[in-house]
């Protein structure tokens, strides 16, 4: 990862210039369709995902990997979002909530879209063979 250093070119920064972090939404007729009737946010952000759009927080960390900025930077600029993960209610082992199934019994996870982004999630209690 990139470190600031500074220099008499950054006036001992570290930094110097400006570098765009996006989030872009490209309106399509699926994005139009949910719009249309009206569809909520988790709609809208769900299909845009599927359709390949990108995150702020993804395209900051791919301009850290690519040490086009710093990690202190992106932290300082960009809201990062809290992820809280849940217990599983078969084997109580902890899974993120990007998770399906729990990695270690299988138990499938139950989708609701009215609790994303670190909000509980059940699970059902039945294994997956």
């Amino acid at each position: 990862m990139a470190v600031p250093v500074g220099c008499d070119k950054c006036d001992q920064t570290g930094y110097v210039g400006r570098i765009g972090i996006y989030e872009l939404l490209c309106l399509n007729d699926s994005i139009r369709s949910i719009v249309r009737t009206n569809g909520n946010i988790d709609q809208v952000r769900d299909t845009s995902r599927s359709n390949g759009m990108r995150l702020m927080q993804e395209d900051a960390l791919s301009k850290l990997m690519n040490g086009m900025t710093t990690l202190e930077e992106i932290l300082r600029v960009i809201p990062m979002e809290n992820v809280r993960d849940v217990e599983c209610v078969k084997c109580f082992h902890h899974i993120l909530p990007t998770f399906n199934f729990c990695p270690s019994c299988g138990t499938q996870c139950v989708r609701d879209a009215s609790n994303r982004y670190g909000r509980k999630r059940e699970l059902i209690s039945e294994g997956v063979l």
